[in-house]
């Protein structure tokens, strides 16, 4: 696709970039959506639409934005706090609004910036899911958006991966069949064409076909009835489970967890294999394990590892599992396996803030 000729034709047509807009925030649970164009005779980046300007001497790694174009590569990020030194609120946040999760994409053309699309969501309007599907979806929005191809040698093979990359390549074509009955601008209609092109291959690249398709509609069969598991009684108690093989970091998580109103238990385990072989005794007697305080630096069994097989298993699906690692290629690498992540050293704050969000989003 020609960024140059997409951005033109937008702007002449404001009312599909409007619908765009629109059909992004609706298709893919984002709340806000800003698609900022670069334009360098004026050396900015701006948005038609929500009215952002951006003057290319701010774009450094004093921002969230700015860092990712000059790593010229995608972005997740959930800290928005003093904390982090690349927060800047003017640019990255430039309505001041609470955030929860931030994605930000490049578009770039022989490694020239074009543009960017950014996806804010608010903490009232986040769902896992909801991050899952925009955080799968990075190298579709680079084809759909850009002419880079999409090259990845890592194939998303399992079940839990497959079930959200057919959801949100559903969502994504349901957006290109409602935008096309919006608009009768012919060229829009060229790049919706191509839109929809770009979808099929990369359907063809994972290997959705029918049998995968039945398959996954299956998977989520159960995975609905398993979804009711932690909503059994109208106040539910949640079982936990601290994996972590440094013994001084579990005491200070028990430690602070214990203050938590909706924890009833709390096990734990110091490697890899303990951890599984406590999950599976839970499973066997019954007893379910409904959070898990995950590290990945364990013998036996990364948490990586262990967080991988959990979600490919209908029964364990529904176990919410939460980072403890401050390994950030780690988290980045595959972020859609966690629920939640708590950085270290641990303070009472981010174990609070992590807890309430459990319990308004999975206890109520």
């Amino acid at each position: 696709m020609d960024f140059s000729k997409t951005n033109k034709l937008l702007l002449e047509n404001s009312s599909d970039t409007l619908r765009i807009h629109t059909l992004l925030q609706e298709a893919l649970g984002a709340k806000n959506v800003d698609i900022l164009y670069y334009d360098k005779e004026k050396k900015m980046y701006f948005d038609k639409i929500n009215d952002i300007r951006i003057e290319e001497k701010y774009i450094n790694s004093s921002s969230l934005l700015g860092t990712a174009i000059l790593a010229q590569k995608s972005c997740f990020y959930n800290d928005f706090t003093e904390n982090n030194t690349q927060y800047n609120i003017a640019i990255d946040n430039p309505f001041k609004v609470p955030l929860s999760n931030q994605i930000i994409i490049p578009i770039l053309k022989d490694n020239k910036p074009q543009g960017i699309l950014r996806f804010s969501q608010l903490p009232t309007s986040f769902t896992r899911h909801d991050c899952q599907s925009l955080y799968i979806l990075l190298p579709a929005f680079r084809k759909i958006f850009s002419d880079e191809q999409y090259v990845n040698n890592e194939k998303k093979g399992d079940l839990s991966s497959m079930r959200l990359i057919n959801e949100s390549l559903i969502n994504l074509e349901n957006a290109f069949m409602t935008l096309s009955r919006h608009t009768s601008n012919p060229e829009i209609q060229k790049l919706i064409a191509m839109g929809h092109k770009n979808v099929e291959s990369l359907e063809d690249y994972f290997h959705i076909h029918h049998s995968n398709k039945l398959k996954i509609e299956e998977k989520l069969k159960i995975l609905k009835r398993k979804s009711q598991k932690l909503k059994v009684r109208k106040k539910l108690y949640a079982n936990v489970l601290i994996a972590d093989d440094v013994r001084i970091n579990v005491k200070i998580l028990n430690a602070m967890l214990r203050d938590s109103a909706i924890i009833d238990q709390i096990k734990y385990a110091y490697d890899g294999i303990e951890t599984m072989d406590i999950i599976d005794k839970c499973r066997e007697a019954n007893e379910s394990i409904h959070i898990l305080f995950l590290d990945h630096h364990m013998p036996g069994k990364t948490g990586l590892e262990i967080a991988e097989s959990l979600k490919e298993v209908a029964d364990d699906a529904t176990i919410i599992i939460v980072s403890i690692t401050n390994d950030p290629d780690v988290i980045a690498s595959k972020d859609y396996l966690y629920d939640y992540h708590i950085p270290k050293p641990f303070n009472k704050e981010s174990i609070q803030r992590v807890m309430e969000k459990i319990r308004v989003e999975h206890l109520n």
